[in-house]
């Protein structure tokens, strides 16, 4: 799934964020396979936007008004929904 960045300034320097993420999820598949052998299972969890103080846009904005144009539900996550 591609993510869709469209913030204008909040774009800048994203390619850590993307790069940690990404390395996680391979990281994640080779982990699952080498595992699989012993009946373990490895998963890992990667939500998009999560509605948490880090996030920095108020409800109503028009950055998180075009982010949720490119998720399914049209709306945002909440952390309770990928966290106990």
């Amino acid at each position: 799934m591609k993510q869709d960045y469209s913030g204008g300034d909040r774009d800048r320097l994203q390619v850590a964020y993307a790069a940690s993420k990404f390395a996680v999820r391979g990281m994640t598949k080779v982990a699952a396979l080498e595992f699989a052998q012993y009946n373990i299972r490895v998963n890992s969890v990667h939500p998009g936007i999560i509605n948490t103080p880090i996030l920095g846009v108020s409800k109503g904005s028009d950055i998180l008004e075009e982010a949720t144009k490119a998720i399914p539900l049209k709306r945002i996550a909440q952390p309770e929904e990928v966290s106990i």
